[in-house]
């Protein structure tokens, strides 16, 4: 089972919420996607101007080290919030076991064409429902932030 806490060390006259994630996991991760839930409070955006639900990567180096990384949210005007840092996370195990599933699913079930130049793909009549990514879905404890 992971975990996610949080901290932050943002002044409450500052705008920009810098927020230090420390995500615990067990095993190597494909890939860990993080948005924002709004407890309560102003809708704000993170990592430079995303919404709340944007889905958002933040090891853009190529190191799929997710144990800790700094995020920062963004406040429209003053007043307070409570929020929660969501990280959805699916281990390398599960992805490569759901990408071998999916790979035959698409040879077996899509038919691919090309329309004025544009290739597109098409699922067959009858086919199964693709397969679905496993993931896990942890969230922190919840932040409250002021800005005055």
């Amino acid at each position: 089972m992971s975990s996610l806490s949080i901290s932050t060390t943002s002044l409450n006259s500052d705008f920009i919420k810098y927020i230090n994630c420390s995500l615990t996991y067990t095993g190597e991760l494909a890939y860990c996607l993080y948005n924002v839930e709004k407890v309560s409070g102003l809708d704000v955006t993170h990592g430079g101007g995303a919404s709340m639900s944007t889905l958002l990567n933040y090891s853009l180096s190529g190191n799929n080290d997710y144990s800790a990384l700094v995020t920062y949210l963004e406040f429209p005007s003053t007043g307070t919030g409570i929020y929660k840092i969501v990280g959805t996370l699916c281990t390398q195990e599960n992805f490569d076991s759901w990408k071998t599933a999916y790979d035959t699913w698409s040879d077996s079930y899509l038919e691919y064409t090309t329309v004025n130049g544009v290739p597109s793909a098409t699922v067959k009549d009858g086919a199964p429902d693709a397969p679905i990514q496993t993931t896990e879905t942890v969230k922190s404890n919840n932040i409250t932030l002021v800005v005055e």
